[in-house]
């Protein structure tokens, strides 16, 4: 039982590195990680943002043989919104990471449908097929940002101002950086939150993020950035889910490994999003 719920840490702590790395619907069949099959991982994503948008393909191992996820190379990649077609080309230094041109991006109101085909996921000569689609969610840009120090928790915190719609159901991811280098390095660090949080009001001073190391900030030279980030409820959910299961976990106390919702089909796991970034930048200037 150790053993299994171990892989299935492993494996989710794959998928949290490689959203991470990648800034990684309907509930597709639930997948029942703590089995003995191979799988394919899947997570990539497409953003506002124009850079370069990666996808990642990987098998796991077995669930009793501790090999981390191996990249699959040779897969077809594109990325479609019904009008244009990215193609995605292997990277020839990082085995099974697939990127669009620097120069695409994603337009808010589309839907983005992700094709991948000819994957040899067995190595028997039997090509596989997996499809996902998401909806890009526009967002509300934040007006302004702080960042201060609590002298009574001990972290620096990020407030944030903005005008948040009234009329829509709206869900969020933050993303933080330090002098232009992501802080947010896991999905584990990543801010997710509803607009209940919110009340049905405006952004105004409330907690976006938070820095625990003291030290990593200086006053009056670093400069934080914060990204917001219009996300579909089903990836919040995946996120939250993605989150509580890469917690470690007593498995004494705990109750049977739950399964993590993918939009992937055909077997896989993981998960292709698509959202909406804004980003707001203020050197911190004041302790308080």
């Amino acid at each position: 039982m150790k053993r299994i719920l171990f892989k299935k840490y492993l494996v989710i702590l794959s998928m949290v590195s490689v959203c991470a790395l990648t800034s990684c619907t309907e509930k597709m069949d639930d997948y029942p990680l703590e089995n003995s099959e191979t799988r394919c991982v899947i997570v990539g994503k497409i953003t506002t943002e124009t850079i370069a948008h990666k996808v990642m393909i990987t098998r796991s191992a077995p669930y009793f043989n501790d090999k981390p996820l191996e990249p699959i190379s040779g897969a077809i990649v594109t990325i479609s919104d019904g009008t244009d077609t990215f193609s995605l080309i292997e990277s020839t230094t990082e085995l099974g990471s697939y990127f669009t041109n620097p120069d695409v991006f994603g337009i808010p109101g589309r839907t983005y449908t992700l094709n991948i085909s000819n994957v040899n996921l067995l190595g028997d000569g039997v090509m596989e097929s997996y499809t996902a689609m998401s909806e890009l969610k526009p967002v509300t840009p934040l007006d302004s940002i702080d960042t201060r120090y609590n002298n009574r928790f001990h972290f620096w915190e990020t407030i944030a101002w903005a005008k948040e719609p009234q009329e829509t159901e709206d869900y969020y991811m933050f993303r933080a950086y330090i002098d232009n280098v992501l802080n947010s390095d896991s999905l584990l660090n990543y801010g997710i939150t509803e607009d209940k949080f919110f009340n049905g009001s405006d952004i105004i001073g409330k907690l976006v993020y938070m820095f625990p190391e003291k030290d990593t900030i200086k006053l009056g030279k670093t400069i934080v950035t914060i990204d917001i980030c219009g996300i579909t409820k089903d990836y919040f959910l995946f996120l939250t889910e993605a989150q509580t299961m890469a917690r470690p976990q007593n498995p004494m106390f705990s109750g049977p490994p739950a399964n993590i919702r993918t939009n992937i089909s055909n077997g896989a796991v993981g998960y292709f999003s698509a959202f909406s970034v804004a980003s707001c930048s203020r050197k911190v200037k004041s302790q308080e």
